[in-house]
């Protein structure tokens, strides 16, 4: 079986669910704020979370779904109507907050609705193969979405799940994350970090870094290019002509995302690892050992891992 980023995932992720015994985090002071662990309904590994209008979800094992509640993460689904076995590793919202978009194992491809709770498959034509990320631009009803598989494909539908379409980046190296921005633009990183780019949805223009020999796992991506980060605690920055390399400690580097407005960063790793970026990258020490897997960084920043464990930036 070929590295990419869902079986790192689903590998790293089942080996680490359960792991009650683990230290609980409470809160812990940075130079900007204080991230507090946020008590789940679940010990279920979280991959990906995401900011509404309704405040954050998050999915991960075995169909599990939670939403931000009062006090805590309430689970929408542990399971159902996504089969107890069907892993779930991406998800995103779109551009009113309305609605999340959820990809995984066996095809999944779901539309969930945060006001009323109502969910909606969609079928793209892909079988039972697994999805590893997704990307939404535009409204309800209007957006345009993106979908990837491990296998260099990218499924796509201008008018929000009415039709379909799928394009082969033809790079026969595995598709690890993608990122959206704008109208119609994307971009989708394959595990030897390289960058596709689009800004209609339909050509694709690649980006290669020269000299990278490490697996890199994720993407935050705008129409310059953006960041990836990867394995040995690997981050690269920059635009198609000119790129910025560095090097965050020894642990690797699992997802990372940004907010635009400010450019404050964060990415997330193996052993509770976080750093974030204000003028330059500074570590935050958060005391759990587990692996973190998502993070969003919007109007809060929320980041998900094993254990069910959930941390938000106060």
């Amino acid at each position: 079986m070929s590295l990419t980023r869902r079986t790192l995932l689903q590998g790293v992720g089942t080996a680490a669910a359960g792991l009650g015994g683990l230290a609980a985090a409470t809160e812990t002071a940075t130079a900007g704020g204080t991230y507090r662990r946020i008590p789940v309904d679940t010990h279920t590994t979280l991959f990906d979370v995401v900011g509404t209008r309704e405040g954050p979800f998050a999915v991960g094992l075995e169909g599990t779904l939670v939403r931000r509640g009062t006090e805590r993460y309430r689970l929408v689904t542990d399971g159902y109507p996504f089969g107890g076995h069907t892993h779930l590793y991406g998800l995103d919202v779109t551009g009113d907050g309305r609605r999340l978009w959820i990809v995984g194992d066996e095809g999944t491809v779901a539309e969930y609705d945060v006001e009323t709770g109502e969910i909606r498959r969609h079928e793209i034509g892909v079988g039972d193969r697994a999805l590893v990320d997704v990307g939404v631009t535009g409204p309800t009803g209007e957006g345009t979405v993106y979908v990837i598989d491990g296998r260099g494909n990218v499924f796509y539908t201008f008018d929000y799940g009415g039709t379909w379409e799928q394009y082969d980046l033809g790079h026969g190296t595995p598709t690890v994350a993608l990122d959206r921005f704008g109208e119609r633009g994307g971009v989708v990183l394959d595990i030897d970090g390289c960058v596709f780019r689009t800004l209609d949805g339909t050509t694709w223009e690649q980006f290669e870094t020269e000299g990278l020999d490490r697996y890199m796992f994720d993407i935050a991506g705008q129409r310059e290019y953006g960041t990836i980060v990867g394995e040995d605690g690997l981050l690269i920055s920059g635009d198609e002509t000119e790129r910025h390399w560095h090097v965050l400690g020894d642990v690797d580097l699992l997802g990372v995302d940004y907010r635009t407005i400010d450019m404050f960063g964060v990415t997330i790793g193996f052993g509770g690892t976080v750093f974030e970026f204000h003028e330059d990258w500074r570590r935050v020490e958060l005391p759990v050992e587990f692996p973190l897997f998502g993070v969003y960084v919007g109007d809060h920043t929320v980041i998900v891992g094993a254990d069910g464990g959930i941390f938000e930036r106060q």
